[in-house]
């Protein structure tokens, strides 16, 4: 049985009855997000399980960056920017970080420019009926930024193969919501673009930004070399752009103090580490409670 938790994007923990034992599997999960609430909820239902399969991401880090605080540190480095231009990237299904954002510029009086998979993605949850709350509308508390894709027609023939099908969808519907690179580029301080997309860096170029204007990392750091070697291109990008850059950032997962809560609020007979470079550290941790840790090993199977 799925039961949704508190993540940085939409996830779900499960719970699994199986004739000899109960088992609870965390997913990626949180308790100092928006909606931790559903972390509790799952943890409530879970106590008492047999096997806890528990994601370890943070085991090792106590830090613990609050999505309040995220607005906080963006009000901040944003009033210091006063009269210039600003940007934010975030992670493609991070809704609460796009209200987040998109509260920050409206207290700033900054209007909020989405990209065009962003808007796709608030229109696709508000159509399917989500559990999710307070769905970021077009034109009420947002515009979409325009691509500049075709070869003619100063770049905005939407009948280009250059445009996708949805993005096509989405300009026709909300053609009224819509703004171009250099209406921005007139009035740099009036707007907070917020994108998601390594590559969308380049989408830059056509606005702009003066000197010094913000340039907001909002989402996780590189994880794999790949994506190490695609943030390098970013940053050379923003220096080219001369862009002054910080990060300010929530992590989708607990921290060391949280997970060993959930843990000890679940009471589970067995945990089961996963998701993990440190999964020796839950063994570590727990030494002196009445837990027994099981450490899978790759390519072998875990016979509970």
């Amino acid at each position: 049985e799925p039961y949704p938790v508190d993540h940085s994007v939409p996830a779900f923990g499960f719970l699994i009855d199986t004739k000899d034992a109960q088992i609870a599997y965390t997913g990626d999960l949180r308790l100092h997000g928006v909606v931790k609430q559903y972390t509790e909820e799952f943890i409530e239902n879970a106590h008492g399980v047999d096997y806890l399969i528990v994601e370890g991401t943070r085991i090792t880090d106590s830090t613990c960056m609050t999505e309040s605080k995220v607005k906080e540190y963006a009000l901040r480095e944003l009033r210091d920017k006063k009269g210039k231009f600003a940007a934010v990237i975030i992670s493609g299904l991070d809704i609460d970080r796009l209200r987040t954002m998109i509260e920050v510029a409206k207290e700033l009086k900054r209007i909020p420019v989405l990209s065009p998979r962003l808007a796709h993605l608030t229109k696709t949850l508000k159509e399917n009926k989500t559990h999710l709350q307070s769905i970021p509308e077009p034109g009420k508390d947002f515009l979409i930024y325009y691509e500049k894709r075709s070869l003619i027609d100063d770049g905005y023939v939407l009948e280009s193969q250059s445009y996708h099908p949805w993005q096509r969808q989405i300009y026709q519907e909300y053609e009224d919501y819509t703004i171009k690179p250099e209406e921005i580029e007139k009035k740099q301080e009036d707007y907070l673009m917020i994108f998601t997309g390594l590559s969308y860096i380049t989408e830059l170029i056509d606005i702009k930004p003066e000197p010094g204007s913000l340039f907001i990392e909002s989402t996780s750091e590189p994880f794999d070399e790949e994506q190490e070697i695609e943030w390098e291109k970013v940053e050379r990008w923003i220096s080219l752009l001369r862009m002054d850059k910080v990060h300010i950032h929530s992590s989708g997962h607990a921290n060391r103090e949280d997970l060993l809560q959930i843990i000890q609020l679940i009471k589970p007979k067995t945990i089961i580490p996963i998701h993990t470079e440190n999964p020796k550290e839950f063994r570590k941790l727990l030494k002196n409670e009445n837990y027994k840790v099981i450490l899978p090993e790759e390519g072998t199977i875990a016979k509970l």
